[in-house]
């Protein structure tokens, strides 16, 4: 009876373990997609909200 019961526990830890990990991984990942203020900067200068010389203005005013 106890070798019935062996592989269900081991699946389900398994099943537990990977879970963690993926919540682990996905927590790890999305905490490296932040974006900075240079980079949010460097969008708005792209897609044309701010002019050359506010853009340059703004990133020597983030570099301080």
């Amino acid at each position: 009876m106890l070798f019935g019961i062996f592989p269900y526990y081991f699946v389900y830890t398994i099943i537990i373990i990977l879970v963690i990990a993926a919540i682990f991984y996905w927590l790890v990942h999305t905490a490296k997609r932040k974006e900075t203020p240079i980079d949010i900067l460097k969008k708005r200068y792209a897609a044309g909200e701010i002019d050359r010389e506010t853009f340059i203005r703004m990133k020597e005013e983030l570099a301080e």
